[in-house]
């Protein structure tokens, strides 16, 4: 092993020479590639177009990081769609749509992303000024060949990965096929072999930054050096998984591992990975429909485990996040976010927080008094409200969620009950969703063609509601019915599958 070490060094030690001898025969090329660069700096924008009927919405994450906790995600729903997405001067994004596997590429500023469909499966093409490429994550367009090569052949030693049979997962915005691992125990239980690895990707990655600061001098060296960072993440936090060595979870959880990772495009995922899937994975439960964590425990605890202050700040954001995403109670997030406005001075972070997650109205969520609703615009009003401005018409509620499998399997019957009616016989149809994750009801409302619907809300207060709680709506789907005066005729009405559904509905219009 030691030989195969200095090896690699040698062979990166020429590869650098050569590079340089490259770089004085092409002084043209990089004053160029500066020149482009800076070009793009002024630009700052990837710009996403359809050339095809989309057949499913079509998502494209740049990676939730700490420069951008909110702009992360971005959806083309229909052909005529544009989307314009800050990005760095280049930029790892991932592509994601129910007919095609996730893919990743690369892009800068200034190109274009365009996107069609060639049958049942997603085109990518990445369009600029002075050609058509798509740069796709490859570590052979990355490194050099035979450090690649190295690379692989040093990581398999210690496991490998099964291509014969994926296994293939799917849901409303993303198609991914994932592999199994076999260890190789011998190696990955062995205390010398793992701090060897240890070594030997600490060295890689100081001779590949040597490498790309050379061969570049425009961002490129930031973004690839990113990557490689990903990669040697990856590898041990595989060999972790599989072999529970403690020595590796020491490095992974120390100072010198955190702060060379802390600039990185990276930070957020690989942090979040490290806290949930390594320190923290005994606060799980899997009791519930879903994965949950105890997230203050954990909040409280993380000055126990890791003493950087810039690293905590972060990790405790990342807390803050979770909690949200897994639907915590407001009552819960709020709590812990004052608790953390009052250790940290951070007006940024507190914007973005109150204005995506709380909305800046705490009083409208714990309003027991109404039944409060945001629509897709941002605005907030009162179901009384909503009810009033509707009279004389019939009103069908459906109260539904993203993560309610029935609700979603009635939406196709729901939406052509909706065109039969709608408007034409003074029926309106209203969707209330009370998911807790604002971003899970907006992608769920594409998915479902809701976005556009004038009369589609999230209730902002389902918990406190008198309304919710006097009706003891505490299962979904639920369906009730107003009629035209606005009075509750049918507090547990027939769903839109329902053969009387239509007969139902229709006898309590005006007469």
């Amino acid at each position: 092993m030691k030989t195969c070490y200095y090896l690699i060094l040698l062979i990166l030690f020429v590869y650098s020479c050569n590079n340089t001898d490259k770089r004085k025969d092409d002084t043209n090329f990089v004053s160029e590639d500066i020149q482009e660069d800076k070009k793009m700096h002024e630009i700052g924008f990837l710009t996403v177009v359809s050339r095809t009927k989309i057949k499913s919405p079509i998502l494209i994450t740049t990676g939730k990081s700490f420069k951008d906790l909110q702009n992360y995600q971005n959806i083309l729903n229909d052909r005529y769609d544009t989307l314009k997405i800050k990005i760095q001067p280049y930029q790892f994004i991932e592509v994601h749509n129910k007919y095609s596997y996730t893919d990743s590429l690369i892009v800068k500023h200034g190109d274009t992303l365009v996107l069609s469909f060639n049958d049942s499966t997603l085109i990518k093409e990445i369009h600029n000024k002075s050609s058509k490429i798509a740069e796709k994550i490859n570590y052979k367009k990355i490194v050099d060949t035979t450090f690649t090569n190295y690379l692989n052949s040093f990581i398999n030693e210690f496991f490998i990965t099964d291509y014969e049979n994926p296994m293939e997962l799917e849901n409303d915005l993303s198609k991914i096929r994932l592999y199994t691992l076999k260890g190789n125990y011998e190696k990955i239980k062995n205390d010398n072999e793992v701090s060897n690895l240890i070594k030997t990707y600490d060295s890689l990655f100081i001779q590949y930054k040597a490498i790309s600061n050379s061969r570049y001098n425009d961002s490129r060296k930031k973004i690839y050096q990113d990557l490689f960072l990903k990669k040697m993440f990856d590898d041990i936090i595989t060999v972790y998984k599989l072999s529970k060595n403690p020595k590796l979870k020491n490095y992974l959880l120390s100072e010198t591992f955190m702060n060379s990772k802390v600039d990185s495009q990276f930070t957020y995922s690989m942090l979040r990975t490290i806290l949930l899937n390594i320190l923290y994975k005994d606060k799980k439960d899997k009791s519930r429909s879903k994965t949950v964590f105890n997230i203050p425990e954990i909040y409280e605890d993380l000055p126990n485990t890791i003493s950087d202050t810039t690293i905590l700040k972060k990790a405790k954001i990342i807390c803050l996040e979770e909690m949200v995403g897994q639907g915590n109670s407001l009552k819960e997030v709020a709590q812990l976010f004052e608790k953390f406005n009052l250790e940290y001075s951070d007006s940024s972070f507190q914007n973005y927080f109150e204005t995506k997650h709380l909305i800046g109205l705490k009083k409208k969520y714990n309003s027991t008094t109404e039944l409060n609703l945001l629509d897709s615009n941002g605005t907030i009003k009162s179901f009384n409200d909503l009810k009033n401005s509707l009279r004389g018409n019939v009103i069908y509620i459906d109260f539904w969620a993203s993560w309610c499998a029935p609700c979603r399997k009635a939406m196709p019957a729901s939406k052509k009950l909706l065109n039969e009616l709608y408007e034409k016989e003074n029926v309106i149809f209203v969707y209330l969703s009370i998911d807790k994750n604002n971003e899970a009801w907006k992608n769920a409302s594409i998915v479902e063609g809701l976005d556009s619907y004038k009369h589609s809300y999230l209730i902002l207060n389902p918990d406190q509601s008198k309304f919710m709680y006097d009706l003891k709506i505490r299962e979904i789907p639920r369906y009730m019915i107003f009629d035209a005066n606005g009075k509750l005729v049918e507090d547990n009405a027939p769903g839109p599958t329902s053969k009387k559904i239509k007969e139902t509905i229709l006898k309590y219009k005006a007469k």
